[in-house]
């Protein structure tokens, strides 16, 4: 049960810092990484529980700082998740 809860607040994450951070859209950013629409679609809208799509969002950043702050997307939420037990 707390797998799919963190998956699915994770992915609603990686959408937010898809828009705001990466500023790109959903189509572009999975044509530039050569994966189906619906591998991102579906976990940003909490239809998938794979957390490792994590790491397109990680490919797709430019520099180091942007790739850190994916990380601290991914923390963050641990955290927040494991604290309410």
């Amino acid at each position: 049960m707390k797998q799919r809860i963190f998956s699915t607040y994770l992915g609603l994450n990686m959408k937010t810092f898809r828009e705001k951070c990466l500023k790109v859209n959903l189509t572009k950013m999975c044509r530039d990484l050569k994966i189906p629409v619906t591998t991102l679609y579906n976990f940003e809208n909490g239809k998938s529980t794979n957390i490792n799509n994590i790491i397109y969002y990680q490919e797709y950043c430019k520099n180091d700082v942007t790739k850190l702050n994916v990380l601290k997307e991914f923390v963050n939420l641990g955290y927040i998740i494991d604290m309410e037990k």
